[in-house]
This record gives structure tokens, sequence and C-alpha cells, in this order.
């Protein structure tokens, strides 16, 4: 019996890919960084180190293809130009991957006040 397919014919690794990969990482990111802000209304230190964690693990996921993960990151940041809550993930990821790229200071000021001060506590 012959197989269905090869096993690297059904992993597409294109730049879509990578990119939707990304854009989960962030999507995850902005998750965890609502679950951080209840874990400390509710004062809970080993959730908020748990969180802290597990956001550091997909930063450094995203820094393993620096290339692919920066212009991932910017074309998210830039199809929500009207969506604070969302840009969260963009500036935490582009303080840490590119911390002097131009785009990062400008992402960084369209930031709601709440949102620099979890970035600030996070470490961004």
């Amino acid at each position: 019996m012959r197989p269905l397919s090869t096993p690297n014919s059904l992993v597409d690794t294109g730049p879509d890919l990578r990119r939707d990969v990304v854009e989960v990482q962030l999507d995850d990111l902005n998750g965890l960084a609502e679950a951080l802000v209840d874990a400390h209304n509710e004062e809970d230190s080993a959730r908020i180190a748990e969180i802290r964690e597990r956001i550091q693990r997909r930063l450094v996921g995203m820094g393993w293809n620096l290339a692919t993960s920066l212009d991932a990151v910017l074309a998210y940041a830039r199809a929500r130009t009207d969506e604070d809550d969302e840009l969260f993930a963009p500036a935490l990821a582009l303080t840490s991957m590119a911390p002097e790229h131009p785009e990062t200071a400008a992402l960084l000021a369209r930031l709601s006040p709440e949102a620099r001060e979890l970035l600030a506590c996070i470490g961004g």
C-alpha cells in the first residue's frame, strides 16, 4: 500500500504558515496578558510566576527566526490600528526582539497607559 503522502508534503513551511504561527503566538500572548492582570488582581504570586514563564517561552520561540517573526509581528500590529487591546503582544514582542527598531517606539506610543504599565511589569 502506498502512503497518502510523505511527511514533508503535509507541512507547508512557507511564509504564510510561519506568519500564521507567529500570529497564534501573539494571540496567546494577549490572552496571557489578560490572565496576568487577573493573577495580579488576585495577588496570586504562584500564578503570576507561571504566566511570566509562559510569556517568556513564547518570546523565546518567536526569537528562533527573528526575521520572519519580526515581519509577522509588524504586520500584525499594522493590521490592528484601532484595536489597542490587541497591541500589547506585538509591543511586548518588539521590545524583546527589536527594541531599537523604528516601529517599536511608535507602537509603544499607541498603547494605553494600562498596557504600558503591564509591559513594564513584565519587563518589556
